[in-house]
């Protein structure tokens, strides 16, 4: 499973009726749209990945000589060693086409009153937690599922539509 309901929100602010709405449909849905990636696109199988940021794709490479072209959209990146995310309309560096769904995330959370999408980095207790946050950029951006890097200590969180074998 890839998404807990026990989720340790620490975060005291109480949320309005319709930011917890918002954010229970965030959950339910992650599961089944990472489920998917896993059962229809052999998404845990590949052995090479890249992403251009210039296009934003994503390409993952299998042993038997396919690959896999995404259209991706940068959340945000997850520092593995301090456990802290930082959401990607937060970082300068990187170029504003890739980042219009993760800037849409703090739009949502200025909208529904959610301090933590608003905020350029924050602690991140679990991986549990790195996956709520990830629920939340799927359904904001309405994107088919999440995919994330995993070379070195930042590992770059990327949401993923128009899926297609090349």
């Amino acid at each position: 499973m890839f998404f807990s309901k026990s989720i340790p929100l620490e975060f005291s602010v109480p949320l309005s009726q319709d930011a917890n709405n918002f954010l229970e449909k965030a959950t339910m849905e992650f599961d089944a749209k990472q489920t998917d990636l896993e059962n229809n696109w052999r998404f845990s199988t590949y052995t090479q990945w890249s992403y251009d940021p210039s296009l934003g794709l994503l390409k993952l490479e299998y042993s038997d000589g396919s690959s896999l072209l995404a259209d991706g959209q940068l959340l945000g990146t997850f520092c593995v060693s301090d456990k802290t995310f930082e959401w990607a309309w937060n970082n300068s560096n990187f170029d504003i086409a890739i980042i219009k769904d993760s800037k849409n995330v703090k739009v949502v959370g200025e909208k529904l009153g959610i301090t933590y999408l608003q905020v350029g980095m924050i602690p991140l207790p679990d991986e549990v937690f790195l996956s709520y946050v990830c629920a939340i950029g799927l359904k904001v951006s309405d994107s088919v599922g999440m995919f994330r890097g995993s070379e070195g200590d930042v590992h770059p969180m990327i949401m993923i539509k128009n899926l297609r074998w090349a």
